[in-house]
């Protein structure tokens, strides 16, 4: 797979903290990483949240049970762990 060079700025205490556990050589795969699993976060909450718009948009249901699953959703999202925030 090809790479590409980047500058990125960061907080003091996020690179302290990623190279205490991967040292200095280890700053940009475990970056690499952390970036890949953010990306497969964010499109599997658009496919989430896609599916939930077409279902709204079939859906005869009553305010109250949309109420109802809104909360049902929110204790779902709740649950995974570093959730990007909408």
């Amino acid at each position: 797979m090809a790479t590409e060079q980047v500058s990125v700025t960061l907080q003091a205490e996020t690179v302290a903290g990623v190279r205490s556990r991967v040292g200095r050589r280890g700053v940009s795969a475990y970056l690499d990483r952390s970036a890949q699993r953010q990306l497969a976060r964010d499109e599997h909450r658009e496919r989430v949240l896609s599916y939930i718009a077409e279902l709204e948009m079939q859906d005869p249901s009553t305010p109250e049970q949309i109420e109802q699953g809104d909360r049902l959703a929110d204790r779902i999202l709740a649950e995974i762990p570093d959730r990007p925030h909408a």
